[in-house]
């Protein structure tokens, strides 16, 4: 899966005679980092002028883009080899555009609230002028709060309901604060994204058609429901849900992991939240390691920084760098001299 970048990018790339020449290349790049893999259907006039930024907010990505008329297209080739299914969430500011998502052609202008998915074949058509902020998530993150077995379908939804009306403002309110944004916020304003994205999608929810991921989508749900049960184990989540330990290295088989990778995976993730989201720094890796189903913090630290790269305190400081007791978060309160 291309990895986003972990920085905000801004781009007005068509402001020197050498960029001009190049304008659909740089544009098409420009989509493929922001947006995953898109390629333009043509090419863009030497008069095309466009700019666009992306803040990462843990797992989830903010986009604002401005651009003029073009179009493009992710094919079934592009979908399946990014892996991991991604949801866009986007607010049309101003001008318009046109998808056609599967055999629905759907057309939005400003104002608008419009779902997109990755796992579609999918083109796009800017029309005139545009303005728009996306919410990118993996579908991952929003099944625990879907109904069992369902996927998001592309689609615009009523902005004028209340959780269509929470997620528009939520999103604009985001952009306007697109640099303000602080690290210790960002766990918080991912889960609080993920809630309104899946509320505010009831009406473009479909089932998944085949039983194989039907079953893996129970499955997963019941891990997710079980990740801070440290007694959690194969042998487990195959008698709660009464099939055979075999069936379930199958299903995640087909996800191109194990289901222990699957597991820790998703435990290393809410342990990173965690961290982040802990102001008192006492004691705080032992209590996220033990709150997230890990016995053993010499344990915990190794995988967390094989992981991410960081050692959980490292993690924890780097992240509160101003916060007092920032020195050791491994010991008792410091003594009093």
């Amino acid at each position: 899966m291309r990895e986003p970048h972990t920085e905000p990018v801004r781009a007005d790339w068509w402001t020197t005679g050498a960029a001009r020449v190049n304008a659909s290349a740089a544009w098409e790049q420009a989509l493929r980092d922001c947006y995953l893999d898109w390629e333009l259907t043509k090419s863009v006039g030497s008069n095309f002028k466009a700019e666009i930024r992306q803040r990462p907010l843990s797992e989830i990505r903010l986009v604002e883009c401005h651009c003029g008329p073009c179009s493009g297209r992710r094919v079934l080739r592009q979908t399946n080899k990014e892996g991991e299914p991604f949801v866009g969430i986007q607010v049309v500011v101003g001008g318009g555009e046109r998808f056609r998502i599967g055999k629905q052609v759907i057309s939005v202008s400003e104002g608008d609230l419009v779902f997109w998915n990755s796992y579609e074949a999918t083109e796009f058509e800017v029309v005139e002028d545009l303005h728009k902020i996306t919410l990118l998530m993996p579908q991952s993150l929003l099944e625990s709060r879907l109904e069992m077995g369902m996927l998001i379908r592309g689609g615009v939804v009523n902005k004028s309901t209340a959780t269509g009306a929470m997620l528009y403002s939520h999103i604009r309110a985001l952009a306007c604060q697109f640099d303000a944004i602080s690290e210790r916020e960002v766990f918080g304003i991912k889960w609080s994204s993920i809630e309104l994205g899946a509320a505010t999608a009831l009406g473009l929810q479909q089932p998944i058609i085949s039983p194989s991921k039907e079953h893996t989508r129970r499955i997963q749900k019941y891990i997710l429901a079980e990740l801070q049960n440290p007694e959690l184990c194969i042998q487990k989540i195959a008698d709660d849900n009464g099939i055979s330990v075999r069936y379930v290295h199958s299903l995640f088989a087909c996800q191109g992991c194990t289901i222990s990778q699957w597991i820790m995976e998703r435990r290393l993730e809410r342990c990173r939240d965690a961290l982040g989201a802990r102001r008192d720094g006492r004691g705080v890796v032992k209590d996220v390691a033990f709150q997230w189903g890990f016995n053993d913090t010499a344990h915990f630290s190794r995988v967390f920084k094989k992981r991410f790269g960081q050692t959980p305190l490292e993690f924890w400081i780097s992240t509160h760098p101003t916060c007092e007791n920032s020195y050791d978060v491994f010991k008792a309160p410091r003594p009093v001299e």
